[in-house]
């Protein structure tokens, strides 16, 4: 097999695993942030959830959502690096 091949290959299955993970990332966001909301819905029509339930909810969302914009800002961040860097 021609040496460019496997190196192609190995870059190929080294994207789709960090696209998988990026993607698992995203719905797991989107879980947090979707039963915060479906928290704060059942409290607003007083269906058996407790302000602390609802309170533990939001804050798990609240630090996904954290965590989701420092990776966004630290991909913005290296893609400028390697923008500025001279060849």
């Amino acid at each position: 097999m021609p040496m460019n091949t496997v190196g192609a290959s190995q870059t190929d299955a080294s994207s789709n695993e960090f696209n998988n993970m990026l993607l698992s990332g995203v719905q797991q966001l989107n879980t947090k942030v979707q039963a915060s909301e479906d928290a704060l819905q059942n409290y607003i029509l007083n269906n058996n959830i407790s302000t602390h339930e609802l309170m533990i909810a939001m804050e798990q969302a609240k630090h996904a959502m954290e965590i989701a914009v420092e990776v966004r800002n630290k991909a913005v961040e290296a893609y400028q690096q390697i923008v500025r860097m001279q060849i």
